[in-house]
């Protein structure tokens, strides 16, 4: 079904698929001074999605109008839909920054380390190696983002410490960057979903470079 506004230029679309029984329900979608109405499905199997196509989801309530149904997510009362919520990629976000915070701190410390004669790359590897327990918990917790970049900064971890030369070691911090730049995030249906995870994805190259960084300056001793 299709509501169209005359006052709104955008299209809301509601679908679902339709079970054996179903009741419908009635919604009313406030849109500028009026309302649009019309209603929606709802039955013993299968969930109803709400897709909004415009800059901003509609606030629709259905059946008793307690309980608010966003975009992408189930009516009240059906089971919870698959994938991460907003509020879950929001604090994964969060712990993924104070993470950055503690990664960087860690590799600029790797100076006073290698002035008092520890191998810049054995300093580095120690701090990939830490990266990759945090991101490791991360991926424990449902972070699609987190277990997409894990094999990456495992494997950045283990080649440093092969590597024959800083140079070599630097190269490699540097094809790991590229990499986790090319994660390709599972395409969602949420838009505050998806951009939570784009800035997920951020986050991490931002401290990989700082990382990168750090060894350039620690090579440079």
């Amino acid at each position: 079904m299709e509501l169209a506004d005359p006052v709104e230029t955008g299209v809301w679309k509601f679908s679902g698929r339709r079970p054996a029984s179903s009741v419908s329900l009635p919604v009313e979608v406030p849109v500028g001074a009026g309302q649009t109405s019309g209603a929606l499905e709802r039955g013993t199997d299968g969930i109803i999605t709400i897709a909004a196509y415009g800059s901003e989801s509609p606030n629709a309530k259905a059946g008793s109008g307690s309980d608010p149904i966003s975009p992408n997510l189930p009516t009240p009362g059906n089971n919870a839909g698959s994938g991460p919520s907003a509020s879950q990629e929001r604090a994964t976000l969060q712990r993924l920054l104070n993470t950055k915070a503690r990664i960087v701190g860690e590799s600029e410390r790797c100076k006073t380390k290698i002035l008092r004669g520890q191998e810049p790359l054995r300093c580095f590897a120690d701090v990939l190696a830490r990266y990759e327990a945090r991101l490791a918990r991360e991926a424990g917790r449902g972070s699609g983002v987190a277990k997409a970049a894990l094999p990456i900064v495992r494997q950045m971890a283990r080649d440093i410490r092969r590597a024959k030369s800083n140079a070599q070691g630097l190269e490699i911090v540097r094809r790991g960057i590229g990499k986790v730049q090319r994660i390709r995030l599972v395409r969602s249906q949420d838009a505050v979903v998806a951009k939570l995870q784009q800035q997920q994805r951020a986050v991490l190259v931002d401290t990989l470079q700082a990382v990168e960084i750090n060894l350039a300056k620690a090579i440079a001793i």
